[in-house]
């Protein structure tokens, strides 16, 4: 399937099954760079942090289309209010009420009650993207309340007063766990960056730091290189083992 579809939101019937898919991102690809064909009222992307599924929901989808991003915490909103300062969206939480509500809107879970009541018909052209919605089924991850209010707007769906579709994001999901028909499912993978790690550790006994560095497997015994300052000289030399 061709990700450079022109039209990304242009099928919202739902299939008889879900459609299951792979979507490949190359090493420095982001998922808004070679975005997904959607299919069908109810679906799931899956995918590490690392493919950019925010990004991907502001830079893309709230191009085609008004945008209810729901995240679990006030920090998480105001993180990407910050971090998109250049997107005109509403920002809502407790402790932040705009008067009116923009075009893309970022909000805490519990928020959705108070949106929907305030959108009103105009729910029917948002698409609702719930950011984390593993904490659907996750007992105890959140209050129990907000997440039924989730749960009955995907029961809502095209219905009035109905979001026009819901988006659900995870890194990590258990379909048969979801209690809700998904019709499509995208499971986004990208290669893994090299992760490098240093450790610093202070040893006055040049054999005792290296047989440390070898038991914790930090270094292999062939790839070990010393960085040795001695008693005359300040100068750091190098020996290999």
């Amino acid at each position: 399937m061709d990700g450079n579809d022109s039209s990304p939101l242009a099928d919202e019937q739902t299939p008889v099954a879900c459609v299951w898919e792979e979507w490949s991102l190359a090493a420095g690809e982001w998922l808004s760079d070679r975005p997904p064909v959607l299919w069908g009222r109810c679906l799931v992307i899956e995918g590490e942090t690392s493919i950019g599924k925010t990004s991907y929901v502001l830079d893309h989808l709230a191009q085609q289309a008004p945008v209810l991003l729901l995240v679990p915490t006030v920090s998480q909103v105001q993180q990407i209010a910050l971090t998109h300062a250049g997107h005109a969206l509403s920002a809502v939480h407790g402790r932040s009420q705009p008067e009116s509500l923009a075009r893309t809107i970022v909000a805490t879970y519990d928020q959705l009650g108070a949106i929907t009541a305030a959108l009103g018909a105009a729910c029917a052209d948002y698409l609702l993207v719930v950011d984390e919605i593993h904490k659907l089924y996750q007992a105890g991850s959140y209050r129990p309340k907000a997440l039924q209010g989730i749960l009955d707007a995907i029961d809502r769906l095209g219905q009035p007063q109905g979001f026009r579709r819901v988006i659900g994001l995870s890194a990590t999901l258990q379909p048969d766990l979801l209690d809700f028909a998904v019709a499509q499912w995208i499971v986004v993978r990208k290669p893994q960056s090299v992760v490098r790690q240093v450790v610093i550790v202070e040893y006055k006994d040049l054999e005792l730091w290296v047989e440390t560095l070898l038991h914790q497997g930090w270094l292999p015994p062939d790839g070990l290189n010393v960085l040795l300052r001695t008693e005359n000289s300040p100068v750091l030399t190098c020996s290999a083992r």
